[in-house]
């Protein structure tokens, strides 16, 4: 008997201004009509960078997401507390405001949207209490992961002493990560999708050479996904199945907001599915696959996941338009009057070769295939 498919919506950093409320509305009824779509995953941002993080605004947001048919699960994005600090964000304490995010989009064990998921959240655990925004579920044959490990380098600050909220937070990522890796030893999922905002930067390449990011004497600056990078890899390392990173990219081709890769700006929400790592013969490192989204904020595309189990397990993902002068309420999905899904072929971005030290065997991650 063939193994269940797993298929998910990914959208990130909608909306980012109170024009796009009604848009997002569209989106998620848009989703909704895909009845071969399980759930959700809000990879971050429910608010732009230039908006004032005031309780009502977030209160609103997350009524707005809540109000999915599908189940929703969210991943706290930078936007969302880190650059809070920002005189345009309010000047807010961006720990306050992390906790204001976990009270309200955390509220419950289970997903927000109809049609709620139990979530298993690392809040369970006595000494991690207050981190109930990772999360760990399983879909299927597929176990899900999600972390806060956030952009604007990882919320970490250059002062002198302890970076105390850095440092707990990488402590409970690290945790929660073996907490997966005793999940599927149990279970044995037939792959592991990991969700962040942030970008590690997996696939840059730097002056001094191949994966210097292992070594923090290489850094100009403090690398925030540091800790992060090494225990993904130590993760890859005792798990045997492959992996699924889901990030996201801020900023276009010739911006100062850096990420180049190439993309002309006209494109909208440009991914990319690859294997960010290579072993020193450039053959990739087959079990890390990594989906990036370049996001700008465009309520009206979203990106379809699909995970095939099989002796070869593969990763699939398209990208999806919302349907034109979609409806305040969405019919049925399957009714004749459910306007047919446009789909975009995926937009290939170019792959880096970088090299894991000491490897000389091959490696290609079973069936996935990057868009062509």
């Amino acid at each position: 008997m063939a193994a269940q498919t797993v298929q998910f919506a990914v959208i990130g950093s909608v909306p980012e201004s109170p024009a796009q409320e009604a848009p997002v509305r569209s989106l998620l009824a848009a989703i909704a009509s895909r009845p071969e779509i399980d759930f959700i995953l809000d990879d971050g941002n429910l608010k732009g960078p230039l908006e004032p993080c005031t309780d009502t605004l977030l209160q609103d947001r997350q009524a707005l997401l809540n109000s999915s048919a599908k189940p929703l699960l969210f991943v706290p994005g930078a936007h969302d507390w880190v650059d809070c600090q920002q005189p345009a964000a309010g000047h807010f304490d961006p720990l306050e405001r992390l906790d204001l995010l976990r009270d309200l989009m955390f509220a419950t064990s289970d997903s927000m949207g109809a049609g709620a998921m139990q979530l298993s959240h690392e809040s369970d655990i006595t000494r991690f209490r207050n981190f109930h925004e990772n999360t760990e579920w399983q879909q299927g044959p597929v176990l899900f992961v999600t972390l806060n490990v956030a952009g604007n380098n990882n919320h970490y600050v250059d002062a002198g002493g302890r970076n105390g909220e850095f440092d707990d937070r990488t402590i409970a990522n690290r945790f929660w990560l073996e907490h997966a890796l005793r999940s599927a030893r149990q279970h044995h999922p037939a792959a592991i999708v990991i969700a962040i905002e942030g970008d590690p930067g997996l696939g840059v390449q730097s002056q001094h050479g191949p994966f210097d990011w292992l070594d923090f004497r290489l850094a100009s600056q403090r690398d925030g996904y540091q800790e992060f990078k090494q225990d993904l890899l130590k993760f890859a390392q005792q798990y045997d199945g492959p992996i699924l990173l889901i990030n996201q990219v801020h900023g276009h081709a010739g911006t100062p907001s850096g990420n180049t890769r190439g993309v002309p700006a006209a494109v909208p929400p440009v991914f990319r599915l690859a294997q960010p790592l290579r072993h020193k013969n450039g053959s990739p490192l087959g079990k890390i696959w990594q989906l990036e989204l370049n996001t700008h904020s465009d309520p009206t595309h979203w990106i379809s996941v699909e995970i095939v189990p099989g002796r070869e397990t593969s990763f699939k993902a398209s990208l999806q338009t919302v349907p034109a002068n979609l409806p305040a309420q969405m019919p049925e999905p399957g009714s004749a009057a459910a306007p047919a899904a446009a789909s975009l072929p995926p937009v290939a971005l170019p792959v880096p070769v970088l090299q894991i030290p000491g490897s000389t065997d091959n490696g290609s991650a079973p069936g996935a295939q990057p868009p062509n």
